[in-house]
């Protein structure tokens, strides 16, 4: 059976992630604080090269992606995922979500660690297992990953002062700039208004430091019912989800 999409024309597609991207691109660039002339002489590009480029007047080779996303002074490696997603179509719009399926719950459950289906850009909690209630309180009551580290002393107290600064930092990151084109900017903006609130947030907002560089690889947790401490790895990844389905993604702290 035929869905609408498939009787949207390609070149109709192609002009709208094309739009869509260079939504992002250009985000990203005034985030850095750089001119188009600027980000031409690190690209070795011409300033109308990069205004094509940010007007979504042109196609964009990947060559031109790896050279953009692979100059420290815009982004870092890990956000261009996101960017992508955004050229090829599989990010979208995602303040309607459908309930994660039973399957995906199930493969929630199945992990060891705690562990928490969000959804892209914003971070809405979609369900969590029974460890992640344990180890992290109250984040089903905010509802939302990054309000409740932002929002909920008990955060730091799971975390500690060496992990909820990289974990916070990471995904207010993520807030703010890969929510661009996955979240509607009303959403969008209550979220990043709420956070803000936290006293943090305007220190953590203004840093600039790679996400390869600021998040541990290993995170040391407090269960706040018994004081136990463990040490765990940290993952998110998509792969699991069918690729018509790319809203839920999955977060899983495995202990070390």
């Amino acid at each position: 059976m035929r869905t609408q999409d498939d009787t949207v024309p390609e070149k109709a597609l192609e002009i709208e992630s094309r739009r869509r991207l260079a939504r992002v691109m250009r985000h990203l660039r005034e985030r850095a604080g750089l001119t188009r002339a600027q980000l031409a002489a690190l690209l070795g590009n011409s300033d109308k090269s990069i205004e094509a480029l940010e007007r979504g007047e042109r196609g964009v080779k990947i060559e031109m992606l790896w050279k953009y996303f692979n100059t420290a002074e815009v982004i870092t490696e890990p956000m261009l995922d996101h960017v992508i997603e955004v050229l090829t179509g599989r990010a979208r719009l995602m303040d309607e979500l459908a309930p994660p399926t039973a399957r995906e719950i199930a493969f929630c459950d199945r992990q060891p660690g705690p562990a928490i289906v969000i959804a892209q850009g914003s971070y809405d909690v979609g369900y969590c297992n029974e460890q992640c209630r344990e180890w992290f309180p109250g984040v089903t009551e905010f509802r939302n990953l990054a309000l409740w580290m932002m929002l909920d002393r008990r955060a730091k107290h799971v975390f500690g002062p060496q992990g909820w600064e990289p974990f916070a930092y990471l995904l207010l990151l993520g807030l703010e700039h890969l929510s661009i084109e996955l979240v509607g900017e009303d959403r969008r903006q209550s979220l990043i208004g709420a956070v803000s609130q936290a006293r943090e947030y305007k220190r953590l907002s203004q840093r600039q430091t790679p996400i390869d560089e600021a998040v541990p690889e290993i995170f040391t947790l407090r269960h706040p019912g018994t004081g136990e401490t463990a040490d765990f790895y940290f993952g998110s990844w998509r792969s699991f989800f069918p690729p018509h389905r790319p809203d839920w993604q999955q977060l899983v702290f495995w202990r070390v």
